[in-house]
């Protein structure tokens, strides 16, 4: 299924390290994980702000822009 490719699957070391190393240099970087952490929320931030108004739209009278499910945590 996996043919010894990729980091999960491969059955190498010394491929594996190589991967690894790759890995972690490339996409584990605290600059990485900022910049993309920061785009990710205000993506999500707008699909939130966007179901919030078209809930306004539908003639809720839940003012509330977040499911209820998160309710239960504030």
């Amino acid at each position: 299924m996996f043919d010894g490719r990729g980091i999960g699957g491969n059955d190498d070391f010394e491929s594996w390290k190589y991967s690894r190393q790759f890995f972690n240099q490339a996409l584990l970087r605290p600059r990485f994980m900022d910049t993309i952490t920061t785009k990710l929320f205000e993506e999500l931030s707008g699909y939130w702000q966007s179901l919030g108004k078209q809930n306004a739209s539908n003639n809720n009278n839940n003012n509330d822009t977040y499911p209820r499910i998160f309710g239960i945590y504030y």
